[in-house]
């Protein structure tokens, strides 16, 4: 009995145990979690956001030069904006949606994913390569860049043979291809959303034979770009006052200011009494 006594003491001491919040049920509501519950107290929309993106591309595949001994193509993932100049127009997915909210972007940094498929019947020097200037298309000089410290290349076999190959790059930071910090706060390295940067980071996929053979068909080529973004200027943190006609009970009422005005002239005679 004393046992029984003791521990009837101790469970009412200890009373209700309360449970755990289901967070995953705050967080998350629907059977698709497609919905994210914020709590008043904290901000919607923070003042910037970092966020990777997204493009792939196979619009110039095959990447080919015909009649001449390479050929070369470039991207611009420092422009969310347009990151194709040539086609012109190919914003990265997602970026619009983002745009709709701040005002200025800034790449960060960036990698690729390049698959190549050689169509030739000889072999062919295959090369991904970055650089801080534009180069345009079909670079003359793309051999040379076989000595670029940013450089990932490959040999590809004939058509049929070891023709296929998968270059990965590692991410690359901005300041590391312009070689300087200021990147990071220089004006000229972002843009609005409506516009590219001044300053542009280039992302080049090239060819060359490595002899006086000329290309006929070129190498089939799938190019996936994964940037990182600052996005700020945050439109929904500068707000503006509403109309008057919109809040008609702040106009302010006339007899009201008056009928004070009384008030105070009559307090200051009785007080001076």
């Amino acid at each position: 009995m004393p046992k029984t006594r003791k521990l009837r003491k101790v469970r009412k001491r200890q009373g209700k145990k309360s449970r755990k919040p289901d967070v995953a049920n705050y967080i998350f509501k629907g059977m698709n979690r497609d919905q994210l519950i914020v709590p008043r107290r904290f901000r919607a929309m923070p003042p910037s956001l970092v966020t990777n993106l997204v493009y792939m591309d196979t619009q110039h595949s095959p990447l080919n030069n015909a009649g001449s001994t390479f050929a070369s193509i470039r991207f611009r993932p420092s422009s969310a904006f347009d990151v194709d100049p040539t086609l012109g127009g190919t914003s990265m997915p997602g970026f619009n949606e983002i745009a709709g909210i701040y005002g200025r972007y800034r790449m960060l940094s960036f990698k690729a994913h390049v698959i190549a498929t050689n169509l030739e019947d000889f072999p062919v020097n295959f090369i991904v390569f970055a650089s801080n200037f534009d180069l345009g298309n079909n670079y003359s000089q793309v051999q040379s860049m076989f000595g670029n410290s940013f450089a990932r290349y490959k040999y590809l076999s004939p058509k049929g043979g070891m023709d296929r190959a998968t270059i990965r790059t590692p991410w690359w930071k901005t300041e590391h291809i312009v070689g300087t910090d200021a990147v990071n706060v220089d004006t000229d390295f972002s843009a609005t959303i409506s516009s590219s940067p001044v300053n542009n980071t280039y992302i080049n996929v090239g060819l060359w034979t490595g002899n006086s053979t000329a290309l006929v068909s070129g190498v089939g080529m799938q190019i996936v770009l994964t940037a990182q973004y600052r996005f700020y200027e945050n439109f929904h943190l500068v707000t503006q006052p509403d109309p008057p006609e919109m809040h008609p009970e702040l106009e302010s009422k006339t007899e009201v200011v008056e009928l004070k005005e009384t008030l105070d002239l009559l307090v200051k005679k009785v007080s001076a009494l």
